[in-house]
């Protein structure tokens, strides 16, 4: 767990984005890794540290925000240099998951968290879905906004995602996508704090048409997705929707054969 308590206090100190700076070795290369990296579009406020900094700064406003959420702003956006050069200086698409995976490699090569592996986990989660929560509003996906929203990380994925829109100026100054607008659109506020909605088949249904017991839990996550987008009430519909899948199909095959291979496996011994 190396130096994470001096970690905390320089986030949380009055003047944190100074003491970032001063102390960035903590942070390895990541302060270097955007600063001159310029933004090529959407960003007036300037390249992607400026970015960062005024993203910072905002999450400091958020009157429920930690050391961890000014932790996650620091880094995510640290992949877009990387983004850059793959999409050859046109965009910065992807960026979520180089930043994502140059977290959780700055966790393990500082030992930052120690044994603590909860934290890398969180953070991974938020940073790389943080591109996907802007989008929200506009997903078609009952099923894939109901998975963002009722999960148990979402309220620190909104936080990064409220700071990052509010330093994500145009020419004018102002906040280009506010967040509160996601948050307020009627597909979001649908789940906002409310659990994950339980399906209508459950795995007794599936098990008593033959699906093999360990593709059970995917078997019926599918059959939710199916239930939200299409709204089908009927579990008699359901259930042919979903075994009629080719990929559940192939899903249960490929569990059916490794079965048989296994009683082969023991007859043999």
């Amino acid at each position: 767990m190396k130096n994470l308590q001096k970690i905390k206090n320089i986030l949380l100190s009055d003047n944190a984005w100074e003491a970032v700076l001063a102390e960035k070795e903590l942070f390895g290369p990541t302060i270097a890794e955007m600063d001159g990296v310029p933004h090529v579009n959407y960003h007036a406020e300037g390249g992607v540290l400026d970015h960062v900094k005024l993203a910072f700064e905002e999450m400091q406003k958020i009157p429920d925000h930690d050391w961890f959420d000014l932790l996650l702003v620091l880094f995510h956006d640290v992949g877009k240099r990387k983004a850059l050069a793959e999409n050859g200086g046109k965009n910065m698409a992807k960026h979520e998951v180089h930043s994502a995976n140059w977290f959780c490699e700055w966790c393990e090569q500082f030992d930052v968290f120690g044994e603590d592996r909860i934290l890398p986990i969180v953070g991974d989660w938020v940073i790389r879905s943080h591109m996907d929560a802007h989008h929200l509003n506009e997903r078609s996906s009952v099923y894939g906004v109901m998975l963002v929203v009722t999960h148990g990380w979402f309220p620190r994925l909104a936080r990064l995602a409220t700071a990052d829109a509010l330093a994500t100026l145009d020419e004018d100054g102002n906040p280009r996508w506010p967040f509160s607008d996601v948050l307020s659109s009627p597909n979001v506020q649908r789940w906002l704090g409310k659990p994950k909605p339980l399906p209508i088949v459950s795995e007794d249904d599936y098990r008593d048409r033959g699906v093999p017991e360990k593709v059970l839990p995917e078997v019926v996550e599918f059959g939710l997705k199916i239930q939200l987008n299409s709204k089908h009430t009927d579990p008699a519909h359901i259930i042919n929707d979903v075994l009629t899948c080719g990929k559940i199909k192939q899903l249960i095959k490929d569990e059916e054969t490794r079965l048989a291979m296994a009683e082969v496996r023991r007859w043999q011994e």
